[in-house]
């Protein structure tokens, strides 16, 4: 038998629903805009690729309700997505000038925000650890040295069984911030290549290395480490974490004063100190110092002054924040220079204008 519900108990009920129907449209918009997160975009160099996305993790990890993407197509395309205002923000593996910057996106702001060093890194199985004078650097990339018994090469590796080999030179496809800061320290080392190969992010590697199967381009850091690792007898250039994130051979390679040195956090940090204590682009290009790893390169990460989203512009700055404190041990875990004292203080300086 049916429960019978009289007029009184109906109409309670239909009150009742109605108001719970009401409150549910009130609050449905408030519970969305609780619920949707607040997507940052960004793009740019894959250098600091590796960093960014560790920081960002870990910043997410705190504050769920944002939600930032990197995606490293290259220094170039970043700051093209940047312009085109497809991003929130850019990074780049070197800083454009005053005056580009202040027509880029309605006028940037340049953050440095990542250091690392650029490691050669090798296959060759059977030499163990290379080590390469500033001669044969100089000769690999300028085209003269074409196989690996050369005796420039053979020079400071006197107990290694060279292979009569042909090099094949890994580089990177198309406009490369990691290219540029390695073709300006091949340009303070050599005035040859400063003639044919220039500061540039689209080195002419074709023009200087010109044999049959003698050049091979990877797309980013990631693609290069690939292919060194899958062809024999081949070199290429990358960053750090890259190298060391796989495990890749590392050569040691000729400093300003002449010593062989291995990248590694130590060679690193004394690169650092000697840029410290005499600032200036000389002493970034390359380093003095016995111990001082000779190729550094820092990245920037390019922010617009005026967002037409306040409240990105402010998340972005907040994530920037994070990655100057607690960020700054994770750089160090992963392979990059964790900045000092002075430097997170030079940050925030240029950053606080845009938390105002």
């Amino acid at each position: 038998m049916k429960p019978q519900i009289n007029s009184l108990q109906r109409g309670l009920l239909l009150s009742l629903t109605a108001a719970v129907l009401t409150g549910l449209l009130l609050l449905g918009p408030t519970l969305l805009a609780a619920e949707k997160p607040l997507r940052i975009y960004g793009s740019g160099a894959s250098f600091p690729a590796p960093l960014l996305s560790s920081w960002m993790h870990r910043y997410t990890l705190e504050h769920p309700h944002i939600q930032p993407d990197y995606q490293g197509v290259g220094s170039a395309g970043g700051l093209k997505d940047l312009a085109e205002g497809r991003v929130d923000f850019a990074a780049a593996d070197f800083r454009v000038s005053d005056e580009d910057a202040a027509k880029l996106a309605g006028g940037i702001v340049q953050l440095p925000m990542a250091a690392a060093g650029i490691a050669l890194i090798y296959n060759l199985p059977e030499v163990g650890q290379l080590s390469l004078s500033r001669e044969a650097v100089i000769g690999i990339f300028g085209g003269q040295i074409s196989r690996w018994n050369d005796p420039a090469i053979a020079k400071t590796n006197p107990d290694a069984q060279l292979p009569d080999l042909p090099i094949t030179l890994v580089t990177r496809v198309g406009a490369s911030g990691t290219s540029y800061n390695l073709t300006t320290h091949l340009s303070a080392i050599s005035p040859d290549l400063a003639q044919r190969l220039g500061i540039t992010l689209t080195p002419a590697w074709s023009q200087v290395i010109n044999r049959p199967g003698g050049l091979v381009r990877g797309s980013g850091n990631d693609g290069v480490t690939s292919l060194v690792r899958s062809i024999p007898a081949s070199i290429g250039y990358v960053a750090y974490p890259y190298a060391d994130f796989t495990n890749t051979p590392m050569a040691a390679i000729e400093n300003k004063d002449g010593k062989l040195v291995t990248p590694s956090p130590a060679s690193f940090a004394a690169s650092m100190n000697s840029i410290s204590q005499s600032p200036s682009i000389a002493t970034l290009i390359d380093p003095p110092g016995e111990n001082a790893y000779p190729l550094i390169a820092l990245s920037y990460v390019m922010l617009p002054k005026q967002h037409n989203n306040p409240e990105k512009q402010a998340a972005v700055v907040d994530i920037i924040e994070y990655a100057l404190g607690p960020g700054q041990e994770i750089a160090e875990q992963i392979g990059y220079i964790p900045f000092s004292p002075a430097a997170i203080e030079f940050v925030h300086q240029e950053l606080a204008p845009l938390k105002k």
